[in-house]
């Protein structure tokens, strides 16, 4: 038994529910990720592959964001609110568990955020 997952990966910006964005080929730039993935799902879901429309949508703490960080703040080590960047290893573990998902209940859309950030 072969298990075949593509995911689609973007940077967020404000956007409706993927499931409130009709496909079309007009669809504004903050639809164009769910888009192609609805389109990517209906060709390839047939043949095994699990499409995820996936968004991170916030700051991973990562050795960039830290350098940004420092470069903004003159040098400073400015304290950041706890559960403010999200870690690379849990964003991992998103995308395992998205890989062992059964056939029979699959995630199409999928929005991870910072524990501090407001809905």
């Amino acid at each position: 038994w072969f298990h075949a997952a593509a995911v689609l990966f973007y940077l967020p910006v404000p956007r409706p529910a993927c499931a409130a964005v009709p496909i079309s080929p007009l669809s504004l730039p903050p639809n164009r990720g769910c888009a192609v993935a609805q389109s990517m799902a209906r060709e390839l879901g047939p043949k095994g592959v699990h499409v995820t429309h996936l968004v991170v949508d916030g700051a991973v703490d990562s050795p960039a964001i830290q350098a940004r960080r420092h470069a903004t703040t003159g040098g400073q080590d400015v304290e950041i609110a706890p559960g403010s960047l999200m870690n690379l290893a849990s964003i991992a573990e998103t995308y395992w568990a998205l890989s062992k998902q059964s056939r029979n209940a699959r995630t199409f859309e999928l929005d991870i955020r910072p524990f501090v950030e407001p809905f």
